[in-house]
C-alpha cells in the first residue's frame, strides 16, 4: 500500500510539475492532491487540529450539481474549463461514472452506499458550514475568562466562563437565603 501511494505521489509531481511549466489554470488541484498522497504517507500526528478550510475547498473543488446514485453505480457531473457551452437542458456535459464490476464475492454493494458516495459533497459543505457556525458561536463568547475557576467562597472548582459574581449555584442560593432573612 505504501509503494502504491508513493508511486502515485512521483506521477502526480510529474504532472504538477508539467502543469506550473505550462501554466495550466489546474495547478493547484494537483498540488492538492500531490499534498493528499504525501499526507497518506506522513499522516498528521494525534492531536493536530482539523483543518476544516482544507476541508472545504477539497469539497468545494468536487464538480457540482446534482450526482446520481442508481442501485448499482453513481454518476458525478463535471465539466472541462475547455468545454463548450451547454446546447439545452438535456446536455449535462461529462459524466464520471462510478459502476459495480467484478466483486471479490457473491455480495453487491449496497444501494446505501452508493446513496452515501452520492450525498458526500454536500454533507461534507453542509458539515463544514455547521463547524464554522459552531466555531463563530464560541468565538463571540467572551471567553477571556473560560477555563478552569473557583467559587470564591467555597473554593470549590468549576470549568467554562465564571459567573460575574464567581459563586457556585450553591453558594449564591445560601447567599440569596442570607439576604431574604
Amino acid at each position: 500500500m505504501l509503494y502504491d501511494t508513493a508511486a502515485a505521489l512521483a506521477m502526480a509531481a510529474e504532472n504538477l510539475a508539467d502543469a506550473i511549466d505550462d501554466e495550466r489554470p489546474d495547478w493547484p488541484q494537483l498540488a492538492a492532491d500531490a499534498r493528499a498522497l504525501l499526507d497518506a504517507l506522513a499522516p498528521a500526528p494525534p492531536g493536530t487540529v482539523l483543518d476544516v478550510d482544507a476541508i472545504a475547498a477539497r469539497a468545494a473543488a468536487t464538480p457540482g450539481g446534482y450526482w446520481v446514485a442508481f442501485t448499482d453505480s453513481m454518476w458525478i457531473p463535471w465539466h472541462a474549463h475547455d468545454d463548450d457551452e451547454r446546447t439545452g437542458p438535456w446536455d449535462t456535459g461529462r459524466y464520471i461514472s462510478v459502476q459495480d464490476g467484478d466483486w471479490h464475492g457473491t455480495g453487491q454493494p449496497p444501494a446505501a452506499l452508493w446513496q452515501f458516495l452520492a450525498a458526500a459533497r454536500d454533507d461534507v459543505l453542509a458539515l463544514v458550514a455547521e463547524v464554522g457556525r459552531l466555531r463563530s458561536a464560541l468565538g463571540e463568547a467572551d471567553d477571556s475568562e473560560a477555563g478552569e475557576w473557583a467559587c470564591r467562597q467555597c473554593a470549590d472548582a468549576y470549568f467554562g466562563i465564571p459567573p460575574g459574581d464567581r459563586l457556585c449555584p450553591k453558594c449564591r442560593s445560601t447567599v440569596a437565603e442570607g439576604r431574604a432573612r
